[in-house]
This record gives structure tokens, C-alpha cells and sequence, in this order.
């Protein structure tokens, strides 16, 4: 994950960077490195890697056996001369049934990372205001469940004074504008704890039982839909 994280850290520091009005544009090795992190945080939660190890404890078999009438031909001196043998000790391998093994093919999904790279980023700080602030957790993104229908969106607290959006237009940023900072901070709180596994961060304790009554309570969405 070092090359996904690398250009995800370059992009922070950029969308950071940005003043209140938060509509500079990264560059496109940039956009596209931000798109991979997105889409990475939504692949790799502890729940969508059990889930994928599942899948693969019920489909691996199936996968290895459909190599049965190749395999003599493909046999290396260092394979076994039954394909039977060969099976048998691929399956029990426990390196073979490593999902974190699919995620660098995962993070080339071109059809997701080009859906997310074509939104408009823009950033939204809190500016002058002393409220609670933005939190985060271990699944912090929120999106619509589907990047290519009209109003797709994806939202990421980066700090706790700044909110990442992607989308299609302009609505959601000026709805989330629109309802000044407590009404943001209080609506992409909820989400995120929401739809939180086990974990909610935040600067302090102040939001702990805001925290209490609403972590976990939410389905999370999905990129594609």
C-alpha cells in the first residue's frame, strides 16, 4: 500500500494548502493518487477483508481445479507431478488465501478510480468557528451508493477543521455551505459515526456521547453500487 499512501499523502498536504475557497485543482497525478486512497479506504476496512477472505475460501477450489486440464503443460520443476498433490498443498497454504494479496489488483480498478478522479474536489474549512469539530473513524468516507448516477458524491474529513468533497456540480457544496458550520459539522459527524466499525477519533472528549449514541447504526455505501 506504500504507493497508494505516498500519493495520498502528496495530495493532502496540497488540499490543506488550499484557502477558504477550497476550488484549487490538483494535478492529475495527484487527482488520480487521491482517487486510488479514496477507493482504498473503502476496500481495505478489517470487514471488506474478511469478506473478501471468505470469498476466497469458497471460490479457490473451484479456481484451482478449472487449471486441472492445463496443468502438466504448465508444470514447473519445482511443482509436483500430480495435479492432485498440487492442490492439495496450494489450498492449504495459507499465503494463497491472503486477501490483502488481491488488493494491489483491486486498486487498479480502472472503472472506480476513473469514476472518482472526473468529480470536482473542492475543500470546506471551518473558519471563525468554535464548535465541535470534524471527526473521524475507521470507515470516514461518505458517498452515494453508486458514483455514476446524477448527485454522486463523496465526502472525507481530512483534519478537524477541513472537509474533502468530491462531485458531479456544485449542489452539494452549496447545500453543505448553506447551512453554515454547525449543521456541516453536526450532519458529517453522525455519518461518519454512523457507519463506523469500532472506531470514532476525534481532538478530545466533548463528543463522546454524541459518539455513543450513533456508532455503527449505519449500512456504508458502496462505489459502485
Amino acid at each position: 500500500m506504500s504507493f497508494t499512501d505516498d500519493w495520498a499523502s502528496r495530495a493532502h498536504r496540497v488540499l490543506l494548502s488550499w484557502d477558504k475557497s477550497g476550488v484549487q485543482e490538483l494535478t492529475s497525478e495527484e487527482k488520480v493518487g487521491w482517487a486510488r486512497f479514496l477507493y482504498s479506504l473503502i476496500i481495505r476496512t478489517p470487514a471488506q477483508i474478511e469478506s473478501m477472505r471468505q470469498r476466497m475460501l469458497r471460490e479457490l477450489p473451484d479456481f484451482v481445479e478449472s487449471r486441472r486440464a492445463t496443468y502438466d503443460g504448465r508444470r514447473t520443476s519445482s511443482d509436483s507431478s500430480s495435479f492432485d498433490k498440487f492442490k492439495e498443498e496450494y489450498l492449504a497454504d495459507p499465503i494463497n488465501i491472503d486477501p490483502v494479496r488481491l488488493l494491489t489488483r483491486l486498486l487498479r480498478n480502472e472503472d472506480a478510480l476513473i469514476k472518482i478522479a472526473q468529480l470536482r474536489f473542492r475543500t470546506i474549512r471551518l473558519v471563525g468557528y468554535s464548535g465541535p469539530l470534524f471527526l473521524t473513524s475507521d470507515r470516514p468516507f461518505i458517498m452515494t451508493n453508486g458514483l455514476a448516477q446524477p448527485g454522486a458524491h463523496i465526502c472525507l474529513p481530512i483534519s478537524p477543521t477541513v472537509l474533502f468533497l468530491a462531485e458531479r456540480g456544485d449542489q452539494i457544496y452549496k447545500a453543505l455551505l448553506a447551512g453554515g458550520p454547525t449543521k456541516l459539522v453536526t450532519t458529517v459527524n453522525a455519518l461518519v459515526c454512523e457507519q463506523a466499525h469500532r472506531y470514532v477519533y476525534g481532538t478530545d472528549s466533548t463528543q463522546l456521547r454524541f459518539v455513543e449514541n450513533r456508532l455503527g447504526t449505519k449500512r456504508v455505501a458502496s462505489p459502485l453500487g
